[in-house]
């Protein structure tokens, strides 16, 4: 059976640049738990700007992931915040959400 996917856009408060993303995985391993980490196997889909990204995430745990996201208050030693803009069951909806939502100042930093 086909793997069911759902896209989350997620803007950080601080450019992704300053991130180290193997600290930002193993931050949300971390609350998420190890069993489930492995069940949900987040990705990094796309990178939209230096402020925006897409996270592709199993369908069963992507609550779960929108809830660690918004727990994630530190990566790599940096205070950082996660906000969840949209969430969707294709990479096409999401940008078609981008381009028809008024996101266009978040996206400026690219």
């Amino acid at each position: 059976m086909k793997r069911k996917y759902r896209y989350i856009l997620v803007m950080s408060l601080k450019p992704l640049s300053t991130i180290d993303e193997r600290d930002f995985y193993a931050e949300l391993m971390r609350l998420i738990g190890e069993l489930h980490f492995a069940e949900a196997n987040p990705k990094i889909a796309r990178q939209i700007s230096n402020r925006l990204f897409v996270l592709k995430i199993s369908l069963p745990h992507y609550e779960e992931a929108i809830a660690a996201l918004a727990l994630i208050k530190r990566i790599s030693g940096i205070e950082n915040a996660f906000y969840t803009i949209y969430a969707s069951g294709t990479l096409k909806a999401i940008e078609k959400y981008i381009k028809s939502a008024n996101i266009s100042s978040l996206m400026a930093s690219k």
